[in-house]
């Protein structure tokens, strides 16, 4: 059965769009072509132009490593110089990684280019022509290249844990598999924006030459820097919130220990920068079950606490290092820890970032009801920023009282879909079974445990959970005009379980 659901990406790459054309851009533009330029002119006077493409090389992977971070780190817009994914230390072990993906095409292709460019000497005119195609055909190589590879590298050198993720298989399986769609929305997105950023600005530099020579050079320049701003930071920041979207932004890496159900249980990796190492059973809890009978809990339906708007304290800036020093003794000082939290909380305009972590460190040192009232103020924030990810930890973690974070319909949606992506099939039917709670007919929730069962029937091979699921499906939902999909599952998944009892 194949079903073809909406990307959230979609509607966060057209917000990402509407924030990059803007001053700060602008600014970016304007610092970077300027630096570019003086630092092209003082190579050149130096005699040494083969210099010039390796620094401008290393110098635009950082500034489209910095716009990653940041964006990785829900940060909407801003300029070059804003520090919201981390410092600049984290920004060039990102750009390492980026540059270390681009020299594997780009130094062999200059090599080729030099060869195929260069004119022997005594070279009869009949030969012209043959290097004038090889030139030609060098240089559409390296326009694809240039065109394809860059959104396809920063997205794995953002989302990479160490250099080695960057060559490794299984993350660019775990980073692309079923998100085609929203790789190609990257692409026409980035391009498409670029484009109209030209056709808007061409008529005001005709406007400008009209006048004078002298403002359309001004106006021709401010375009450019403009156009220039908008480049780094659109592709920059879309690639950040890919990755965000597909791993999680800061969620933690999802681990697995025994489940009597599925086979897997998540638990939280301890080198998570919002979690500090706790104890396996205090940062789990008991394994989840998939939904039966007695476990259908159906969220509270509330409208959720609005996340808290404070024009009297600034952002907070290098936020991720600042929750890392915070939380990296909670095992042995879990106090200290959620002192320290909550002095980010209270001097600085709030964060989901802190949020996240103050829910999650004060709900695994016992203390239900502060993170329940955090989660709540903490999970609209994360929707609102495109942090999905941090929501679904939360929800997560904070399973057994879920019916107390007062989630949408939508955002139970969301979690759902999220916890599938993170493979946590058990959670994700508790989110979905809270929406079936509250509506028998929400076809979203119900396409979500026929992919929870599918998915839990051939990638787990646990078909006794997924006749659970199956027939919680027949139970609630038999109106359902998806019925007959699930006949077809509990009927195939009876016969794998009796092949198997068999054998």
């Amino acid at each position: 059965m194949r079903r073809k659901e909406w990307s959230e990406f979609g509607g966060v790459a057209g917000r990402l769009v509407s924030g990059s054309i803007s001053g700060g851009s602008l600014v970016s533009g304007m610092v970077l072509g300027l630096g570019l330029l003086i630092a092209d002119w003082m190579f050149a006077m130096a005699n040494a132009s083969a210099a010039i493409m390796p620094f401008n090389l290393v110098v635009l992977s950082l500034v489209l490593a910095r716009f990653a971070v940041n964006g990785m780190y829900g940060e909407w817009s801003g300029t070059v110089f804003s520090g919201a994914g981390g410092p600049w230390t984290v920004v060039g072990t990102v750009a390492l990684r980026y540059m270390a993906l681009t020299f594997i095409w780009y130094m062999p292709l200059t090599l080729i280019g030099m060869k195929v460019v260069q004119t022997p000497d005594g070279a009869p005119i009949t030969a012209l022509p043959m290097m004038m195609g090889g030139a030609l055909v060098f240089g559409a190589i390296n326009m694809l290249a240039m065109t394809i590879t860059p959104p396809l590298f920063l997205i794995v050198s953002v989302s990479a844990t160490s250099m080695g993720d960057v060559f490794s298989a299984d993350h660019w399986r775990r980073l692309f598999t079923d998100r085609k769609d929203d790789l190609f929305t990257v692409y026409v997105v980035y391009s498409g924006a670029l484009f109209m950023v030209a056709m808007l600005s061409l008529p005001v530099v005709m406007l400008a030459m009209a006048a004078t020579y002298k403002l359309a050079i001004v106006v021709g320049a401010l375009s450019f820097c403009l156009l220039f701003g908008v480049s780094v930071n659109l592709l920059g920041r879309m690639c950040g919130f890919f990755a965000c979207g597909e791993v999680g932004s800061m969620g933690g890496k999802v681990g697995h220990d025994p489940d009597p159900v599925l086979g897997t249980a998540p638990v939280v990796d301890s080198a998570s920068p919002v979690v500090a190492p706790v104890d396996a059973s205090a940062a789990t809890g008991p394994p989840p079950e998939l939904p039966t009978q007695p476990d259908i809990e159906a969220a509270v339906p509330a409208v959720p606490v609005q996340p808290v708007v404070d024009g009297t304290r600034r952002p907070l800036d290098d936020a991720k290092s600042r929750v890392d020093a915070a939380v990296q003794d909670f095992s042995q000082n879990p106090d200290a820890a959620l002192a320290a939290l909550q002095k980010l909380n209270t001097d600085f305009a709030p964060h989901p970032l802190v949020l996240q972590s103050l829910a999650l460190c004060n709900y695994r040192a016992g203390r239900v009801e502060p993170s329940i009232a955090v989660a709540r103020e903490a999970i609209p924030l994360c929707f609102e920023r495109g942090h999905s990810y941090m929501a679904a930890e939360m929800f997560r973690e904070m399973r057994q009282h879920r019916s107390h974070l007062t989630l949408t319909l939508e955002q139970l949606l969301t979690i759902g879909h999220t916890l599938m992506k993170m493979e946590d099939f058990a959670t994700a039917a508790k989110a979905y079974t809270a929406v079936i709670g509250q509506d028998h007919g929400e076809l979203r929730a119900v396409k979500g445990l026929l992919q929870v069962a599918e998915k839990i029937q051939h990638e787990k091979h646990k078909p006794e959970a997924a006749i659970k699921v199956y027939r919680y499906l027949l139970q609630h939902c038999s109106s359902s005009p998806l019925v007959e999909y699930m006949q077809t599952g509990l009927e195939e998944a009876e016969r794998t379980m009796a092949q198997a009892t068999a054998g």
